[in-house]
């Protein structure tokens, strides 16, 4: 999924805010010159469902409004209200969300792993707000997706935290924790981004599926990173951004991994497994790690929750990429 985010604002007309959702994403398609079928395909969801929404007849999930603004080219904060300050709402519940758990933004600063002041920037608009963000914050303070984009239901739910929302202590242990993790092992992100590397590796785009899928590579092209070094002069290449945190803390959410085509996995690999999809659409893709393969079935593990005995039949399975590992990526 692309980190980079749009402004609607003077772009086009579609940034009238008297217009309706589905005025907007028919304006905005329109002046991208997109068709109702390339938007649906974009998003991994048909063209009725397109037409119904531009109609008005129905509305998309608060989840798919991503996977839109990002075919868009447009903020999400926007798309919903039309205003020429996309963000400004979020950033409210930003606000608003740090003040329930009583975290001052140094606190947030500490859990994002950022540097000081990078909150601050976040709630007064001096920062931009791009998808994998609004994941991550999500994930690390236990927000609610859904309203933290456009405020429906809940901040917290009430389900995985029947008793309130987590406590500032817990959410402070739970950033130190993640980050003794990572000092006890080479962690992925520690790839060096040097002006020496080409940056000529393709970044894939991502639609995000249902919520037992992870994602579908969407077969666009969104953005190119800087090749590691280990991987200088390999023609089948290419790099995606981590949907979910099912392997966390090997990966988080809005990681980017490497991926070499032609490398068969093995038992112990970390893999992305694509799976066959209907009518000539995406299949589901899921970050795993690979057990073992048998002729019938191959066998994943999950990190979180921890699940050891994910089993999928080999004749649902298109293809499994291996994931690249660091020493691999840094030449060692």
């Amino acid at each position: 999924m692309s980190r980079k985010t749009f402004h609607a604002a003077n772009m086009d007309n579609s940034h009238n805010p008297g217009m309706g959702l589905g005025e907007r994403i028919a304006t905005r398609r329109v002046a991208t010159g997109m068709s109702q079928a390339e938007l649906a395909r974009r998003c991994g969801i048909s063209r009725e469902a397109v037409a119904q929404w531009e109609s008005g007849a129905t509305q998309p999930a608060t989840k798919r409004l991503i996977d839109i603004a990002e075919a868009l080219r447009v903020e999400v904060t926007w798309l919903i209200g039309g205003t020429q300050d996309p963000n400004i709402e979020i950033r409210r519940r930003v606000q608003s969300a740090r003040e329930m758990l009583g975290l001052s933004q140094l606190d947030i600063d500490e859990i994002l792993d950022q540097n000081p002041g990078y909150t601050q920037d976040l709630e007064t608009g001096a920062r931009a707000i791009y998808d994998t963000l609004l994941r991550r914050i999500a994930g690390r303070l236990h927000l609610r997706l859904e309203w933290l984009i456009d405020g429906t239901g809940p901040a917290v739910d009430p389900v995985e935290f029947p008793g309130g929302p987590p406590t500032r202590q817990e959410l402070l242990r739970q950033a130190l924790e993640r980050k003794e993790m990572v000092s006890q092992a080479l962690d992925y992100r520690a790839v060096p981004a040097t002006a020496s590397m080409p940056r000529d590796v393709a970044i894939l785009g991502v639609t995000v599926g249902d919520d037992n899928v992870d994602f579908c590579l969407n077969g666009n092209v969104i953005d190119h990173v800087r090749r590691p070094p280990g991987l200088a002069g390999a023609s089948n290449v290419f790099a995606i951004y981590v949907i979910g945190d099912s392997m966390y803390p090997r990966f988080e959410e809005g990681d980017l991994v490497y991926i070499q085509t032609g490398r068969p996995p093995k038992s112990g690999d970390d893999v992305v497994v694509e799976l066959r999809g209907d009518a000539g659409k995406p299949g589901n893709c899921y970050i795993r790690r690979l057990v073992r393969r048998t002729s019938n079935d191959i066998q994943l593990s999950q990190f979180t929750p921890p699940i050891d005995d994910i089993r999928i039949p080999t004749d649902r399975i298109r293809e499994i990429y291996r994931i690249a590992r660091v020493s691999e990526l840094l030449g060692a």
